[in-house]
Parts: structure tokens; C-alpha cells; sequence
């Protein structure tokens, strides 16, 4: 199978590899020049002056390349999934596809699980003909290829990840007799229009998000950064036109939805308890806090809101797993401090509790031992690291600074460290550029109060 662009990018690039560490070293050196001699002035000699700005240049140049790469896959990657997401709509009149709370399987063209974490709940939904219902046998089988199909993929079944108890005790044929059942008609009409075009603009808001947090920490000129957000911007439009055209000419009962029916069962499946769902992933929090000298609640929380436990969650960004991890963002630092890989990390990988979990809390010790190190309040330094871990370091400044500035410059550090943490807290909150962000915040921290006692 062709690999990914930004994988084979990097990849083939073992000589770049050096040129990162020794720019990345250079670069980190600098930067930490304001903090470390505050009060003092750094003359460099001439050469010095020369060996900065060429690498400086050839530094800039490699993370251009990154925006222009990542750029190239977002466009191939949206267009895919907006000709998906028509398809679904076409057939079945409806969108249904995994995000980071459910696991969306079509394990036939007309057979569909969803199994939903958040809201615990699991429902099979048999597309058929009005007058020739589906029979429980059809729903039992789909209820088996539901572990199946994920066991393949990943070794991780779904129902298993799920039910209180292992899926092969449970009695399937007497679950779905005891199914609640519904049934609706098939149409397309102006509020699925509304809901693909809102989506669509969900999913800009999240590449112009990821551009912000893949450019925080290197220097890129903006017209760059603007650029690469025009080029998916435009894409989206190009994709909301051909979704409008689609509904429009479509409203009227399309041939194929014409004599059919959607008969949903609801199958009475016990979901994890709160404890089964804590004790699924306790051992690895337990160990990566201890590892990072992180508060274990906290990494329970971003479970929690990342992925309601679910380790096959997938996002439209893309992240995936527990902790919801990009590869080719966070992914690459993980990946560099880990394995001194700079490179994405792989997809398949980020599916295994274990690993997922480990990524995700290095990525917190890097938020909050080098990214944020300097904010001298532990607390202040906390509600930083959440909305980064979600946004980007470059966005929690911009916030902090109302507006003025994308990195946390020696005078902004100065500013936030003589804030009372709950001022901090509230600056997050009222300008965070992404409402996104802003209610995984308060998510979060509510969220590490209730696991404080439980963890």
C-alpha cells in the first residue's frame, strides 16, 4: 500500500534528519537566550552572525516544506472524505462516520453499527426494502463482524473495548430480541444540506487550527501560513458547492432511496461502568505519570474528553486513539523525543491503549517542560498546557496577549507569571480563538476534580 506523502517525505530524508537536530539545537539555543541571560546583552562575532542566518534560512525552508506537504494531504484527505460522507448521503440519506465518541461501521453497503461511547449505547441499522424487513440473523451478524473486522485491524475488538463484559459471553441472538427497534424513511433535505455545510466548515476551522500549531514553534513567513489556509479554504468551497448541487438536484426522493427503509435496533448491551472504564486504562496512567511527573487525573481527563475511552476513536483532523493524537503535529515531536524519529508517527500504532497513552502524556511533559517551562506558577502553567494540548502553544499565547503575538515572547512570560492563576484561567477562556478549545478547558479541569478521588 502507497504510504502516506508526509511519511514518504520523511522518510527518504535521513540527511535532513541531521540538518534538524543540528538546526533544531541552534534554534532552541537561541530562543533561550532572552530567559537565560535576562539582564545581559549576546554579541556575536561576525561567522556567528553568518552560521545563524544560514541556518535560520535553511531552518525556515524545512518548515516550509512541512506546511506545504501537510497542505498536499488535507486536500487529498478532505476531498475523500467529503466524496465519502456524499456517498453515505446518496445511499442512505443520512451521515454517519467514526468520529472521536463512536466507531461507525459499515460492515456491508447496507448494514451499519454504530457503537457510541459517550453515549453508551449501540445501534445496528439495516437499509431494505419497505416491504421485505431484516431478519435478527442479519442484525447478529453484524453485530459479529463489528469485533471482527476491528480484532483484524487492530487487536483491539470494539464490543470488547465496549461491554462490561468480553463479547464472546455475550448472548447476541437473545440481544437483539430484546432490541428496542425503530424505523424511519429515508429522505435528503435542507437540514441534511445544513449539517454537510456546517461540517464542512468544522473541518476548515480544524485544518487552519492544525496550520497554527504546525507552524507555532519554527519560524515561517505568514504569507506561508496564509497561503496554505487559502488553498484548503478554497478546497472547502469547491466541496460545498458539490454537496449543495448534489442535495438540490437529489431533494425529491433520489431512484435509490425510492420503496425504502431504514429499521434501526437499539441492542441492549451493558457498557463499561465508570470503574471498568477507569480500570481499562489505569495502568498506563499510573505508569506515565509517574514516568513524566504528570498528576494522573490529568491524563484521565484528556482521556475522557479526548476519546470517552473509546482506543479506536478517529477524528476528522486526523488523530486517533485515546488521547486523540495527530501524527504529523504532535505526532512528530512525540515521535522525536521518543525515538529520535522526526517524523509522523504511525497511525496504526496510536490505536494500541498502551502506546497512545504514552504519546499523549509525552506530549503533555513536553508542553509543560519545555514549551511552557518558563511560567512560574504551577497552576497558570496547567490550564496553559490543556488548551495547548488541544490548540497549540501558539494559540494560548495569542490569547494571553489578546491578539498580539503568536509565541511566548520574554515580556509576554513576564505578563503571565504576574497573573493570578484563576486570571489566567479566564483570559483562556474569554480568548482562545476556538470555541473548540475553550470548552475543552473547562472540560478538562472539571473533569480532573471528579477523577482526582477515583484515580
Amino acid at each position: 500500500m502507497k504510504q502516506p506523502i508526509l511519511v514518504r517525505f520523511y522518510a527518504r530524508l535521513p540527511l535532513r534528519l541531521s540538518l534538524w537536530k543540528l538546526v533544531s539545537a541552534l534554534a532552541l539555543s537561541l530562543w533561550a537566550i532572552p530567559f537565560a541571560v535576562s539582564q545581559q546583552s549576546v554579541t556575536l562575532t561576525e561567522q556567528e552572525q553568518a552560521f545563524k542566518a544560514r541556518y535560520q534560512a535553511q531552518f525556515e525552508a524545512f518548515k516550509a516544506q512541512r506546511v506545504r506537504e501537510f497542505t498536499e494531504f488535507k486536500l487529498a484527505y478532505n476531498q475523500r472524505l467529503s466524496a465519502y460522507r456524499q456517498k453515505l448521503l446518496m445511499q442512505w440519506g443520512e451521515v454517519e462516520v467514526s468520529d472521536t465518541e463512536k466507531v461507525v461501521l459499515y460492515t456491508e453497503p447496507e448494514v451499519k453499527t454504530v457503537v457510541d461511547f459517550e453515549s453508551q449505547t449501540v445501534v445496528v441499522s439495516i437499509l431494505h426494502q419497505s416491504d421485505t424487513p431484516p431478519s435478527a440473523e442479519q442484525v447478529v451478524h453484524a453485530l459479529k463482524s463489528t469485533n471482527t473486522l476491528a480484532n483484524a485491524e487492530t487487536n483491539t475488538g470494539i464490543l470488547d473495548s465496549f461491554s462490561a463484559q468480553p463479547a464472546a459471553n455475550l448472548a447476541f441472538k437473545d440481544l437483539v430480541n430484546r432490541a428496542e427497534i425503530s424505523r424511519v424513511k429515508p429522505e435528503i433535505n435542507d437540514q441534511d444540506l445544513e449539517e454537510e455545510l456546517q461540517y464542512m466548515e468544522a473541518l476548515s476551522a480544524q485544518d487552519n487550527q492544525q496550520i497554527d500549531i504546525l507552524t507555532q514553534d519554527l519560524p515561517v513567513n505568514e504569507p506561508i501560513i496564509e497561503n496554505a489556509k487559502a488553498v484548503l479554504g478554497t478546497s472547502k468551497e469547491t466541496m460545498k458547492k458539490s454537496i449543495t448541487a448534489q442535495v438540490e438536484s437529489n431533494q425529491e426522493a433520489p431512484e435509490q432511496l425510492t420503496n425504502k427503509s431504514i429499521t434501526r435496533f437499539k441492542i441492549p448491551i451493558q457498557s463499561k461502568s465508570s470503574d471498568q472504564r477507569l480500570n481499562s486504562v489505569r495502568r498506563y496512567v499510573y505508569q506515565n505519570a509517574e514516568k513524566w511527573k504528570l498528576p494522573p487525573e490529568l491524563i484521565v481527563a484528556v482521556i475522557h474528553t479526548e476519546s470517552s475511552f473509546n482506543p479506536l476513536a478517529e477524528s476528522h483532523i486526523p488523530a486517533y486513539g485515546l488521547m486523540q493524537i495527530v501524527p504529523t503535529s504532535a505526532g512528530i515531536d512525540i515521535n522525536d523525543y521518543l525515538n529520535k524519529k522526526r517524523m509522523p508517527m504511525d497511525k496504526d500504532l496510536l490505536f494500541k491503549p498502551d502506546e497512545n497513552v504514552l504519546a499523549g502524556s509525552t506530549y503533555l511533559y513536553l508542553l509543560n517542560n519545555r514549551y511552557l517551562k518558563n511560567l512560574s506558577d504551577s497552576q497558570s502553567r496547567l490550564y496553559c498546557v490543556i488548551a495547548a494540548y488541544n490548540t497549540g502553544v501558539g494559540n494560548v499565547a495569542r490569547a494571553l496577549s489578546e491578539g498580539e503575538n503568536k509565541k511566548l515572547t520574554a515580556e509576554l512570560v513576564e505578563k503571565i507569571n504576574a497573573m493570578p492563576s484563576e486570571d489566567v484561567y479566564q483570559a483562556l477562556i474569554e480568548h482562545l480563538p476556538y470555541e473548540e478549545t475553550r470548552r475543552y478547558l473547562e472540560k478538562v479541569t472539571t473533569r480532573m476534580t471528579e477523577y482526582k478521588p477515583l484515580i
